[in-house]
């Protein structure tokens, strides 16, 4: 992959702005979970402009927009939001058919993996409220966590800002663990996992009752989430911090299939015949209690306790290989590089990340990550839970840069279906998929 390079020529214009409250080490409390009322003061702006945003079909995270756009409006009565949603799944291709035609909105959602395809291929322009009042792109970088601005801070420009932060990490059901094993002790190596995962899988008279460990089946985002979790958990990698790829080379791409393969056919604690498939409104079988095990994101912890079935359980890595491994994604917001009012689009990217809003964010839709002080809030100190996601952060990788995301996740997809649904052996799937890989060009 090329290396990255600023779509403006020199350097960004830093213009007079109110400026961002800075988060004290205490952080900042809201005294409701609802955004309105914010006392602050709009700057002057020049004329009014609608600019539009494509969110996620997330029931929570629509909420949480509506009542942040209700704020934000109120706030700057001069810019409007148009907002819509978009499928899941499909988001991804959705926004680049609509770049083809001109047709893509204001601001939209990018994946941290795609920044650098996205930026290469003239979609992304660098984030700079100028004079509707926020501070410059990098200025308002320096609000998030390290590992989040070396993501994004490109060139010296920021070119998105995190929608939600999380890592992948294992969900246990510690009263099964408990009824499997004796005790709540988390397995805390990959044998230990396994073992517990297959004492905790329940089929009676053949019939399947409980997974003892589920993947996501027949989505293309969470399989490539979960191959890279397994691949990296052995020592390897898809694509290399350049964007070549790496996958074909050394062993940790068989071994991480042959655990694949493993856990369905051999081991026998996860069926996919049994397995939900991803998507909403369709809930997760850990929240319905049947499962005992599942790699998951920090937002699932408001569907968990929703539901109300499963009330002890913990998180703690997922253990599958010769060394431990935290995923971290960002799915992040962007401004499209044919924006017609980028300095609009860019105030309400930098208005989602105010002091008054992180609360809210957390409170209404479990976004948790990526920002100093986001885990002092009183939102965190109510919900325990997450704390294993907020330590995870420090020690977590982002995934590897993709050179075209939408066909390296279909690669990934049915490579993983491949090897856990229709039982091909790993060689056979892997070189199948080595094939496809190859003839992805940047």
């Amino acid at each position: 992959m090329p290396k990255h390079r600023s779509l403006r020529s020199g350097k960004m214009t830093r213009r007079t702005a109110l400026g961002l409250l800075t988060l004290g080490s205490a952080g900042i409390v809201l005294a409701t979970a609802s955004p309105r009322g914010v006392a602050a003061q709009a700057p002057a702006v020049r004329g009014k402009v609608t600019i539009s945003f494509w969110g996620h079909n997330h029931p929570p995270t629509i909420e949480m927009y509506k009542g942040a756009i209700e704020a934000f409006q109120k706030k700057y009565p001069n810019i409007q939001v148009d907002y819509s949603q978009k499928a899941g799944p499909q988001y991804a291709q959705l926004v680049l058919t609509a770049m083809a035609s001109d047709a893509a909105p204001d601001i939209f959602r990018v994946g941290d993996w795609q920044v650098g395809e996205y930026i290469r291929d003239g979609a992304l322009q660098p984030i700079d409220p100028g004079p509707w009042g926020a501070r410059s792109g990098r200025e308002l970088a320096e609000r998030f966590v390290e590992g989040v601005q070396k993501k994004f801070l490109i060139g010296g420009s920021l070119y998105a800002t995190p929608e939600d932060v999380s890592q992948l990490l294992n969900i246990i059901n510690l009263d099964y663990l408990r009824e499997a094993t004796g005790s709540e002790t988390l397995p805390a190596t990959p044998e230990k996992l396994v073992e517990a995962a297959r004492k905790m899988t329940v089929v009676k008279d053949g019939q399947w009752l409980r997974s003892g460990f589920e993947y996501y089946y027949q989505h293309e985002l969470w399989q490539t989430e979960e191959w890279s979790h397994l691949i990296h958990s052995f020592g390897g990698a898809i694509y290399d911090k350049d964007g070549k790829l790496v996958m074909d080379q050394g062993n940790a791409a068989m071994r991480a299939a042959e655990y694949l393969y493993n856990s369905v056919h051999v081991w026998k604690f996860s069926n996919p015949a049994f397995a939900l498939t991803f998507g909403q409104p369709t809930p997760s079988h850990f929240q319905e209690g049947k499962s005992a095990m599942n790699p998951a994101g920090a937002w699932k912890i408001a569907q968990i306790e929703q539901a109300g079935i499963v009330k002890n359980w913990q998180a703690d890595l997922w253990r599958t290989g010769t060394q431990d491994f935290v995923l971290a994604w960002a799915w992040s917001l962007g401004v499209n590089r044919k924006s017609k009012n980028p300095e609009a689009a860019s105030q309400f990217l930098a208005f989602l990340h105010s002091p008054e809003m992180i609360e809210y964010r957390q409170a209404k839709s479990g976004q948790i990550g990526g920002l100093h002080g986001a885990d002092q809030t009183q939102w965190v100190k109510e919900h325990p839970k997450v704390q294993p996601w907020l330590r995870a952060q420090a020690r977590a990788q982002f995934q590897d840069p993709y050179p075209n995301y939408p066909r390296v996740s279909k690669t990934i997809a049915k490579m993983f279906e491949t090897i856990a649904i229709l039982g091909t052996k790993p060689q056979e799937a892997l070189g199948q998929a080595y094939d496809e890989l190859r003839a992805i060009k940047a």
